[in-house]
């Protein structure tokens, strides 16, 4: 088995609708808020709106005087403060950008993706590990970067088929967390002409773990292996996949 490492980097954070299942969003909301003398009075108002927040410089709480890392909760609140953290690293990451949000979600202006794009640019001694449930959006931007590696967040297959309809080339892996329903990935490798480089499966809250049922994982392992894709699963699928639970890495995607 090979060890999974990714450092998070998340200057965009949040989402406008649940519906489309952040794994982060339930963590953010119980921890978030503005840390105000009002919040610890238990007096302050509810801070998600729904809009779209840029902070310039990082907000503290009243009383402990740390940063408040979610001072709208899930609202999606963008950091610029946030892009020289890079810049911090000295030595070689595989980074997950933005991996408590999604940076090419319609609600985000391009000028902010561009933002972060000319920001990991200008940090090229890292791997930067992009992920979306929008692959649409890849097509506004130039994505030349060899550092960059683009992916698409699938739970249902009604998403691989819109990946199949957007013909998005740069695409490199796939991640189904959690997988809500039964995935024919070998229907969607005859069709299109981009074939993923790697694939990582995880169970997400537990709720959706219990729906995930051991054919679907058996299913995927062995499509996978005709195709010669490598292929993660995340420990909690080790007692759902059985025989066919393993963790492959793509090493030309990873530092």
């Amino acid at each position: 088995m090979s060890e999974l490492r990714f450092k998070s980097w998340d200057p965009l954070t949040g989402g406008v609708n649940s519906a489309y299942l952040f794994r982060a969003a339930r963590l953010i909301r119980e921890v978030g808020g503005k840390r105000d003398l009002l919040y610890w009075m238990s007096l302050d108002g509810e801070c998600e709106t729904g809009e779209f927040h840029t902070l310039t410089e990082p907000l503290h709480d009243e009383v402990f005087g740390t940063e408040v890392a979610f001072p709208y909760k899930f609202d999606p609140t963008y950091c610029p403060y946030r892009l020289s953290e890079l810049q911090d690293m000295n030595t070689p990451e595989n980074i997950a950008v933005c991996h408590k949000g999604d940076l090419f979600a319609p609600w985000v202006p391009s000028s902010v993706i561009y933002e972060v794009l000319n920001a990991a640019a200008s940090a090229p001694l890292h791997q930067y590990f992009f992920l979306t449930r929008f692959p649409e959006r890849y097509l506004e931007f130039p994505m030349k970067s060899p550092n960059s590696i683009y992916g698409v967040w699938i739970d249902r297959q009604g998403q691989l088929q819109r990946l199949l309809q957007t013909e998005v080339p740069d695409v490199r892996y796939l991640v189904m967390e959690p997988m809500r329903s039964r995935i024919d990935l070998e229907q969607y490798l005859k069709a299109s002409p981009y074939k993923p480089e790697w694939m990582l499966l995880g169970t997400g809250r537990l709720r959706y773990r219990k729906l995930i049922r051991p054919e679907w994982l058996s299913e995927i392992a062995e499509t996978c292996r005709r195709h010669r894709i490598p292929l993660y699963m995340k420990k909690p699928l080790h007692a759902l996949a059985g025989n066919h639970f393993t963790q492959e890495i793509n090493p030309t995607l990873f530092w």
